[in-house]
């Protein structure tokens, strides 16, 4: 038994990847995605937010070739940009009213001033 994975199914858990934990990062995302359309376990209660919630944008790229996202981190470090084979890069989330953006190459992230997370190292 995939442990995450039940967790997951019984809505008593999200999918996080952790690195070096990979290995069923996409798999886990695909269970909790399911249960979170069909509103079971934990997405199941989330009907009525506090009044005082302030959702984050999630913008999406407008030219499907420009994936690397520029993040303005909100605990100080930086203006950092992820490619997709990051391992935080899933978790990465842009919101536009922040100055975030998506790039279509390294240099026009570096150009913007943003810089590559150190994180991208850490690939397994």
């Amino acid at each position: 038994v995939l442990v995450s994975q039940y967790m997951i199914k019984k809505g008593m858990a999200t999918a996080v990847p952790t690195t070096p934990d990979l290995r069923y990062k996409t798999h886990l995302a695909n269970v909790e995605g399911d249960l979170d359309k069909k509103k079971l376990g934990v997405w199941g209660n989330c009907e009525q937010l506090p009044k005082d919630f302030v959702a984050t944008e999630d913008a999406q790229p407008d030219d499907l070739d420009c994936v690397i996202k520029g993040n303005i981190s909100t605990i100080g470090a930086g203006r950092l940009y992820f490619l997709e084979n990051c391992p935080s890069y899933s978790q990465i989330r842009i919101d536009l009213k922040r100055g975030e953006r998506y790039f279509c190459t390294e240099q026009e992230a570096v150009d913007a001033g943003f810089v590559k997370s150190p994180s991208c190292e850490n690939v397994f």
